[in-house]
């Protein structure tokens, strides 16, 4: 297992972990399908504001300049605070 370098792209399942010696992302389309579920399922408004962040954010990456490598600080910053807002009104909804 230590022989895989690069990012590996999956959906959080805990024995992708195991790979240490490179980075992870996570799928923002499973992030999406898990969103959908906990929309339909538990009908949580949270959900779908969190859907909706995650399409904008990729839709603004797409229309940026290849050239660029980054969004705006501004723009970053904005899209944080928006993220931020979402998860706080998840935790809200969902207390420990």
């Amino acid at each position: 297992m230590t022989q895989f370098s690069g990012t590996a792209v999956h959906d959080h399942w805990k024995p992708y972990f195991k790979y240490e010696n490179c980075r992870h992302a996570l799928c923002n389309a499973h992030h999406l399908r898990e969103l959908k579920y906990i929309e339909k399922q538990y009908q949580q408004s949270w959900a779908t504001s969190m859907s909706t962040l995650l399409l904008e954010i990729k839709a603004t990456v797409e229309k940026t300049n290849p050239q660029v490598s980054s969004l705006p600080l501004s723009q970053l910053k904005m899209f944080e605070k928006r993220y931020d807002e979402i998860v706080k009104q998840g935790f809200d909804v969902n207390p420990r």
